[in-house]
């Protein structure tokens, strides 16, 4: 029981955490007529956003382009529900959907079948992976930027 709440809170609750307290940030300097610093604070949470579109539409114009490996609607569609997870607020709520299936496969309880140990290792591998790139892309830059408005 402790692994899954521990698994909220580290991947629902902070994220929703962390974006909630850029959003207040963004709404603050926006208040007191700082425009040009609100702007950029909003725009570091959608940079994860842009950056998977970006390789969305750079991976399906090489697949276009390659006879052999054409990208199928699944993929695509696969690839695309990735880009719109990236959204403020999404990520969150996407991760609180994943600890529901985890809570249904018994993880972290004595009951636990461990025949489903493989698929909580690609469930939790793969909530890992967004998170270390939602915080990759927007972390480092929000970081700087609110170290320059204080300096």
């Amino acid at each position: 029981m402790f692994q899954l709440l521990k698994f909220i809170f580290f991947y629902c609750g902070l994220p929703l955490a962390d974006v909630g307290t850029d959003f207040n940030t963004f709404l603050t300097l926006g208040d007191d007529g700082q425009a040009w610093w609100a702007t950029l604070t909003l725009s570091w949470m959608f940079v994860p956003v842009f950056i998977r579109l970006a390789t969305f539409i750079y991976l399906s114009m090489r697949h276009m382009c390659d006879s052999e490996n054409r990208v199928t609607s699944e993929v695509m569609l696969a690839f695309f529900k990735e880009v719109i997870l990236h959204l403020p607020f999404f990520f969150p709520l996407h991760n609180l959907y994943i600890a529901n299936k985890l809570r249904k496969l018994r993880y972290g309880k004595k009951s636990f079948d461990a025949s489903n140990s493989a698929r909580v290792e690609a469930i939790i591998s793969e909530v890992a992976k967004s998170s270390f790139l939602e915080s990759y892309f927007e972390a480092g830059g929000q970081a700087t930027l609110q170290l320059i408005i204080i300096l």
